[in-house]
């Protein structure tokens, strides 16, 4: 039951981060970004004790709301489609190099567990796409 609650983390550290990528709504984003730090709460709580794990959970959701009291003047941001659909592109070629490389890592930290490693090198290679491809300091 335990592995089935990890990895319905990892996939939604998945679905949050697309979604935080593909994303032009500040309110939906900090929406998700509150998920997104909730399933890593619930990933980290089974290898962390609580207290640690409540301190990453915290902290996101302080940040969240930091980010959206400084948004709450700001004017919504246009959808462009035509860079959605080449982001979420680019999404699934992360998504597959993290797959390949989610077996080797579990390789060498085989007590880690392939959820773990999965949530953590999408947050890492998904968080570097998202770097790359926005010029908006609050994106």
């Amino acid at each position: 039951m335990l592995e089935y609650l990890r990895w319905f983390a990892a996939i939604l550290i998945l679905s949050s981060t697309i979604t935080l990528l593909l994303s032009r709504d500040w309110r939906l984003s900090l929406g998700v970004l509150a998920v997104q730090y909730l399933a890593v709460f619930t990933i980290l709580l089974t290898h962390w004790p609580l207290t640690m794990s409540a301190a990453k959970l915290v902290t996101g959701w302080m940040a969240a709301a930091t980010l959206g009291m400084t948004l709450a003047n700001q004017a919504d941001f246009l959808p462009v489609q035509s860079s959605r659909l080449f982001k979420f592109f680019l999404a699934l070629v992360v998504v597959g190099a993290v797959l390949q490389a989610a077996s080797a890592v579990n390789g060498w930290i085989p007590a880690a567990g392939l959820p773990l490693i999965f949530a953590s090198l999408t947050l890492i290679g998904l968080g570097i796409l998202q770097l790359g491809m926005t010029v908006e300091p609050f994106r």
